[in-house]
């Protein structure tokens, strides 16, 4: 991984190629690189934070354009703000489509201005029972690089895992892959799973620990060390409210029913002056209900074909666990 910022002069680069490696972007250090020449857009020419072509400057996170995705968002983001959908509380602001150099990039507001960038911790929480769409269990092809992505975050390779036939080839398909890292963490029992925490203290990511975090006393482990040191149990106690709130928004929101929400997170913030936000990231994957009637109920079990996400069975169970938190501090 290169270039990257030092903590003092970047904001968080929201939703770009994964929260993990945004979180990463505050603790490491880089060259400095400029914004190119916009053509519609008025953003000043500053220095910006990039990885992958992704690029921070003026308050501001440009999204570079990757298939199949970048569209699907750039719609979502752009019915969210049209309509006034109570879930637009709940994500960054979207400031249309930038066009640099004859590439693209969804616009959006920089989450964490105002925060103290020497202290501030962040968390990326991946939502949902299953972290892939129905048409992905579709992939048939053996890949020796997903197998060899199992060793890396630490899978214990066993016959409770594998078949013989995939330890003898080592090679997966994307579906397995994916099946099984759900598996393996919270993601299918608890219908969220905590994929980074990055402290000015202590780094977690999904080759680490947080591999096979699936029970609630390892989950409550590892909200616990998001918090700050200073101001934990005011800090706890804001993020419950913040994610009453989302849970208010969510209820309430037309387009997330008529949504089959996949591949998103949440985005948790907090630093020593006890500042905390939390926000809705990632909806490359996310498309409408493809069932009858358009609406999914998000707290039903998975069951191929019926296109549920448990994203609201994911939400109920993060607020308990970090009551579970608050009650233990």
């Amino acid at each position: 991984m290169t270039s990257l910022l030092t903590p003092s002069s970047i904001g968080i680069a929201v939703g770009a190629v994964g929260a993990v490696t945004l979180l990463l972007l505050l603790r490491r250090r880089s060259r400095r690189q400029r914004l190119p020449s916009t053509s519609g857009d008025k953003t000043p020419k500053k220095g910006a934070a990039g990885h992958a072509g992704n690029m921070e400057s003026g308050g501001f996170f440009y999204k570079l354009e990757v298939a199949n995705r970048f569209e699907n968002e750039r719609a979502f983001l752009e019915q969210l703000r049209v309509t006034s959908d109570p879930m637009s509380k709940c994500t960054p602001e979207f400031h249309g489509v930038a066009t640099m150099e004859g590439k693209r990039y969804i616009k959006m507001r920089s989450l964490i201005e105002g925060f103290d960038m020497d202290s501030i911790c962040q968390m990326d929480v991946k939502m949902g029972v299953r972290y892939f769409a129905e048409k992905e269990l579709d992939s048939t092809k053996p890949r020796p690089d997903l197998f060899e992505k199992l060793l890396q975050i630490g899978l214990p390779l066993t016959r409770s895992l594998l078949t013989a036939e995939e330890l003898g080839a080592k090679a997966i398909t994307k579906a397995r892959w994916m099946t099984i890292r759900d598996a393996t963490s919270s993601t299918k029992e608890l219908g969220f799973r905590v994929d980074g925490v990055v402290t000015p203290v202590r780094r977690r990511t999904p080759f680490g620990d947080l591999a096979t975090c699936r029970t609630d006393g390892q989950v409550v482990d590892a909200l616990r060390s998001f918090l700050p040191a200073s101001r934990p149990r005011a800090c706890c106690e804001t993020v419950l409210r913040r994610l009453g709130e989302i849970e208010s928004s969510l209820r309430r929101s037309e387009l997330f029913f008529q949504s089959e929400v996949i591949g998103s997170s949440l985005l948790f913030a907090a630093d020593k002056n006890g500042k905390v936000g939390v926000w809705l990231l990632d909806f490359g994957l996310t498309c409408a209900a493809e069932v009858p009637g358009g609406c999914l109920r998000h707290d039903r079990p998975w069951k191929l074909g019926n296109h549920e996400d448990g994203y609201l069975t994911g939400l109920t169970n993060l607020q308990r666990l970090w009551r579970r938190v608050l009650a233990e501090l």
